[in-house]
């Protein structure tokens, strides 16, 4: 589960700590009538949300405590000297509940914010966050006039595993080009299934001579994989440079689509990798 940096962590934990010290001061303030008991769990959920379970137990102990003491120090009479001490633990157990509940609440929908954008076979992006992702470089982009290279991949003769050796056969042999393309991009990168046998990756602030460099690397770990599989697939690749990006990114894919269409065209297994140019309907070499 990924919550926050560790330092936005520690600066909610913190700051929900001394949410609950003021609370304290707060209710001792307004004396035992007035109560402003339901503040003390806000400190505990925001923790428990943004930081996560370990991180609301210290503040729920911390909120159990300064309750205990307020009301302790209130002067309010109670019929034996254990209730104090029972509230306390009572509102300690109602913390840790909320808390605990609100964290696991976090994981479950970022597990399946997950989901909804990860490929579910391969673990790579799905279509829709890659264009989400993309987007937003390209917005990035713009502003500071850097290239962007878009890589179109298709499997050829992928059919063939898996009318010989079986879908899982098939399964595998698409988790391994996953693999490969995860291992072969840098952090900032986008790789991503788009459906079927078809993939993308995005390379910002790359230009034509480092993307030729990144695409030999890569032909030649898929192939080398390929064939110790004994796997009949090879690739065809179609990639565009845009020293001016287009307006939008369909856009971009379309230019890479169709340039892997024409290696396709032409025979397949092969590399078709152009310069775009704005005011053109394809890419021009």
């Amino acid at each position: 589960m990924d919550f926050a940096p560790l330092k936005t962590r520690i600066e909610v934990t913190l700051l929900s700590l001394l949410s609950v010290a003021l609370v304290g001061f707060v209710d001792d303030w307004t004396g035992y009538e007035i109560s402003v008991s339901i503040l003390y769990l806000v400190p505990v959920l925001v923790t428990a949300w943004h930081a996560g379970w370990w991180p609301s137990v210290l503040v729920s102990l911390f909120a159990g405590f300064t309750w205990y003491w307020v009301e302790v120090n209130s002067g309010h009479a109670y019929s034996h000297a254990a209730i104090p001490i029972w509230n306390a633990l009572m509102r300690l157990g109602f913390f840790l509940t909320n808390g605990y509940y609100a964290s696991q609440l976090r994981i479950h929908l970022e597990r399946e914010r997950r989901l909804a954008r990860q490929d579910t076979l391969t673990g790579l992006m799905n279509g829709r966050a890659f264009i989400e992702e993309a987007e937003r470089f390209f917005a990035l982009l713009r502003r500071k006039a850097q290239p962007v290279t878009v890589i179109y991949i298709d499997l050829d003769n992928f059919k063939e595993v898996n009318d010989t050796r079986g879908h899982s056969e098939g399964d595998k042999a698409l988790c391994v080009v996953a693999d490969v393309l995860a291992r072969g991009t840098r952090r900032y990168d986008l790789a991503a299934r788009l459906g079927g046998d078809e993939f993308c990756v995005m390379l910002p602030e790359t230009n034509r001579e480092q993307a030729d460099s990144y695409i030999t690397k890569t032909v030649e770990m898929l192939e080398s994989e390929m064939a110790r599989h004994h796997w009949p697939v090879s690739f065809s690749i179609g990639a565009a440079t845009f020293q001016r990006l287009p307006e939008t990114v369909d856009k971009a894919l379309g230019v890479a689509d169709a340039l892997m269409y024409r290696v396709k065209q032409s025979g397949k297994h092969g590399v078709l990798h152009e310069l775009w140019e704005p005011g053109r309907h394809e890419a021009k070499a």
